[in-house]
């Protein structure tokens, strides 16, 4: 599954970090500001540009030097949080498609 930046969220980088604020929802979570590590970071910028999983995974892998399980667990559990917190949805079928084919 590819996914896409959520247009309930805005990303800014500030002093280096990712940062993400809410611009649509419920009052609880337009309360909320997320501030992500380098890891997440990267996962969200590259998830979010469309990037197949197993392809951010391995990057995790060159980059922070985990074993290939350990960078495929970080993946999933980060972008279930950012799914979780809207920053991140499915990218529609028909953007799949056109991404595989490129």
């Amino acid at each position: 599954m590819l996914y896409r930046k959520s247009d309930k969220v805005v990303e800014r980088r500030i002093r280096g970090e990712h940062v993400l604020v809410p611009i649509m929802g419920s009052l609880e979570q337009l309360d909320s500001i997320y501030t992500l590590n380098e890891t997440a970071g990267l996962v969200f910028s590259r998830a979010a540009a469309g990037t197949p999983l197993d392809e951010v995974a391995r990057e995790l892998v060159q980059t922070y030097r985990v074993s290939p399980e350990q960078a495929r667990a970080d993946v999933d559990r980060v972008v279930r949080d950012l799914v979780h917190i809207g920053a991140l949805e499915a990218a529609p079928e028909e953007e799949a498609v056109a991404e595989a084919e490129a």
